[in-house]
């Protein structure tokens, strides 16, 4: 089962999508061991934005009780107490994607794309997290298939079309997907663990978008549990745009010709 979480407060800047797999099993004893941490902690669920703000389940922590910073301090033991539990299980992996916006408006605005990227960077993120997964499950021993599950917001019908269409033209992947449904991440620890693992992808697009391009692995929070963190910059779609144009026998514009767009 695939866990998946968006995340988009920067969205002037990027869209990611990301989430983590594993078998029933493994779910399972993560599921008893992340609502040990909360119970014990209490609060109800763990939401990146709500962590970020110190607002709804972490809003005690703007109190006088806890004046800066012992505040953020309190607050940053319950997530690290639950990034624990998840290096306590190994076997539960971790894909994010990141789409830079300004990247993908301007390779999507070249005039022969012709609708390839589309106009959601959501949307190619959240099929690239999907195909990502797919690859690696396909891997393991025997015939194993993946289950999607998405946080339930409002744009849950258009991602559930979004999921029947990527089926429809990728059949030999779609061999291995076994459904997408809706859940609440603040009733699921799962989905919980996904939006960390979304958020962690988010800051280390925005690292890399500070670094003009250069990515730095020991920021990457989580990246024991991580097997693929991916980004969208704008050389990386023109070689995505030139193997489409060879696969529909299309003409190669003249500045993608060169060995650097693959």
């Amino acid at each position: 089962r695939v866990l998946f979480r968006s995340k988009d407060a920067k969205q002037s800047q990027m869209f990611v999508s990301a989430g983590f797999f594993g078998n029933r099993d493994e779910w399972s004893s993560l599921r008893r061991a992340w609502r040990a941490v909360l119970d014990e902690k209490g609060i109800d669920y763990f939401k990146s934005s709500e962590y970020n703000h110190l607002t709804d389940q972490f809003a005690k922590y703007r109190t006088s009780d806890y004046p800066p910073p012992f505040g953020r301090n309190a607050a940053k033991e319950i997530k690290d107490a639950l990034q624990r539990v998840v290096r306590e299980h190994p076997a539960i992996r971790g894909v994010g994607v990141s789409v830079l916006v300004d990247d993908y408006e301007r390779v999507r605005a070249r005039p022969e794309t012709n609708g390839i990227f589309g106009n959601n960077p959501y949307h190619r993120a959240l099929e690239s997290v999907m195909f990502e997964t797919v690859k690696m499950i396909r891997k393991r021993p025997g015939h194993n298939m993946v289950a999607f599950v998405h946080d339930d917001g409002p744009d849950f019908a258009e991602l559930h079309l979004l999921y029947q269409g990527f089926k429809k033209v990728n059949p030999k992947t779609a061999k291995y997907m076994g459904g997408f449904m809706p859940l609440s991440d603040k009733e699921h620890p799962p989905l919980q663990m996904a939006d960390m693992i979304a958020n962690s992808t988010l800051e280390f697009g925005l690292d890399s978008i500070a670094h003009g391009g250069e990515i730095n692995l020991a920021k990457i929070s989580m990246k024991e549990n991580i097997s693929q963190l991916a980004l969208w910059n704008e050389s990386y779609m023109l070689s995505v745009l030139k193997r489409k144009l060879i696969l529909k026998g299309h003409p190669i514009p003249l500045d993608l010709q060169g060995d650097e767009h693959g």
